[in-house]
């Protein structure tokens, strides 16, 4: 008498990885379905696996290359470019300074969209332009259009950095 199995994906994907199965199990769970689909390859690792070395930024702001990490748990400052270094380490920080110390006591409140517009500069089809916002988030909301023109006028390489055109 022969009899037909119903198995799910995700149970032979848990059968087939499972150390306790011997290889006839395994070798009729290859029948069945494919090595790609029993073992499927992660689309996004995790960041200790994703880790192939790049830059860090040390106390004195010089970006360093490193291909080591003694311990991964400690070291979480590493970018994979020193064009990432730069633009996320270094200029956004400046960046945050200077729209911080402009904007003064004022604060951006992403909920209130209804009433309170929000400018930033953003790299929009090939060029540095100042949209406007209520709810969708950016990186450095200014209060008013007249402070983001004058950001983007006095401080346009640090933003030009920080979107990585130069």
């Amino acid at each position: 008498m022969e009899k037909s199995i119903k198995m799910s994906l995700a149970t032979a994907r848990e059968m087939y990885k499972s150390e306790f199965n011997s290889k006839s199990i395994k070798d009729w769970l290859l029948e069945n379905f494919t090595e790609d689909e029993l073992n499927p390859k992660e689309l996004v690792k995790s960041w200790e696996d994703s880790f192939k070395g790049g830059v860090y930024i040390n106390t004195n702001s010089f970006l360093l290359e490193t291909n080591i990490i003694t311990d991964k748990n400690e070291h979480k400052n590493i970018f994979r470019t020193k064009k990432e270094a730069n633009a996320y380490g270094i200029v956004a920080a400046q960046l945050s300074q200077i729209v911080a110390d402009a904007n003064g006591d004022w604060i951006a409140d992403w909920s209130n969209y209804n009433t309170q517009n929000k400018y930033c500069i953003n790299y929009y089809r090939e060029r540095l332009t100042i949209m406007t916002y209520y709810s969708t988030r950016c990186q450095f909301p200014m209060k008013s259009l007249e402070i983001a023109k004058a950001c983007l006028d006095k401080h346009c390489d640090l933003w030009e950095q920080f979107y990585m055109i130069k």
